[in-house]
């Protein structure tokens, strides 16, 4: 079928290759926003525009089924973010989320999500490879999306590590990430217990102990057994000495060694994250310097962060042909879709 020139048969075919299930009524809207892009393609090479709206409608089901896990468990809970209580709401095919927000409430907040990055890197090189599709909406979702996507999992996977102590005083801390499904705050408050508990059980064991068998010593000091004990805690006592020495020396050494640097790694860690979460404040807008942009991946590139390889070339190519001021929120009607032919784009 040959719609080419006429936009309402377009949208005939848009219909038949419409998305299905919950989040199809953004998805089917990104569908119409593309139409003039498929109605360009055509008139250019001469073929059928059915062709390249079959194309662009099997990459929107695609997406939406990739970003389908950000919204899905919200959908089915009832509890959207901004319409908490709403009997009928219309799903989202992609919002921004607040990365640090998530890493300070855990695996339960609205902002949380978890996407398969690899399959966001396979859309996103998918979309890469149709250079006539490439549309300012699309390049926001997918470079979005793996950003937050890659910060949200870092910074879990930071606090699965760091933020929970594993020594074998620290038993209630094992099992705080999980417990708490990574809110901080409950879990800075369950190492804090541990580290009491772990003081006191070390205070105990090496204060605690020796004060008893000094005192016994003291009430008995004739006996047979008080004199082995007296023996006993003179030796403890020089080892003690000397275990405090070699610590001075080496903690001594390390600051020598590591003068300069920070060496508390909570804190380096800290300090890569913002340069993250400020680079995915800068997606939030309604319009959004590219080049502000790219100046802030590139300095948490040059902290450590490995961002996903297509956001790059999408970045650049933002650039490239929108200049200054990206503004991919905009969207047009239905309405204003069916008023306009590929000459008008």
């Amino acid at each position: 079928m040959d719609t080419t020139g006429n936009p309402e048969l377009a949208l005939t075919v848009v219909e038949e290759y419409g998305c299905e299930g919950v989040g199809a009524s953004e998805a089917h809207q990104l569908q119409l926003l593309l139409l003039p892009l498929c109605e360009a393609e055509a008139i250019r090479t001469g073929k059928p525009l059915d062709n390249f709206v079959f194309t662009a409608s099997n990459f929107v089901q695609d997406l939406h089924n990739v970003l389908s896990p950000s919204w899905y468990k919200q959908r089915y809970h009832g509890n959207w973010f901004e319409d908490i209580g709403e009997p009928h709401v219309t799903p989202w095919l992609w919002r921004h989320r607040d990365p640090k927000a998530s890493f300070q409430r855990g695996l339960n907040s609205n902002e949380y999500i978890r996407l398969d990055p690899q399959e966001l890197v396979r859309v996103s090189d998918q979309y890469l490879n149709i250079p006539w599709l490439r549309h300012e909406y699309l390049d926001w979702v997918l470079v979005d999306a793996m950003m937050v996507n890659e910060v949200t999992e870092f910074g879990e996977e930071m606090k699965r590590q760091l933020w929970v102590n594993f020594s074998f005083f620290s038993i209630w801390a094992i099992e705080s990430y999980k417990k708490h499904q990574g809110d901080l705050d409950k879990m800075l408050k369950d190492q804090a217990l541990a580290k009491l508990q772990a003081w006191l059980t070390k205070a105990a064991i090496f204060i605690g102990i020796p004060l008893a068998i000094g005192f016994y010593v003291a009430k008995n000091p004739d006996t047979q057994i008080s004199h082995h004990l007296a023996i006993g805690l003179l030796w403890y006592a020089g080892f003690f000495a000397l275990s405090r020495i070699w610590w001075l020396l080496r903690y001594i050494a390390m600051r020598f060694k590591m003068r300069g640097q920070e060496r508390n790694a909570k804190v380096k860690v800290l300090q890569l994250l913002e340069k993250m979460w400020s680079a995915c404040s800068l997606m939030k807008g309604g319009a959004i310097s590219a080049r502000e942009l790219r100046g802030a991946l590139e300095r948490a590139a040059d902290a450590g962060t490995v961002w996903p390889i297509p956001i790059a070339p999408l970045v650049d190519r933002v650039i490239e042909q929108d200049g200054a001021v990206w503004t991919p929120l905009r969207r047009l009607s239905r309405q204003e879709i069916k008023g306009k032919t590929a000459h008008d784009w």
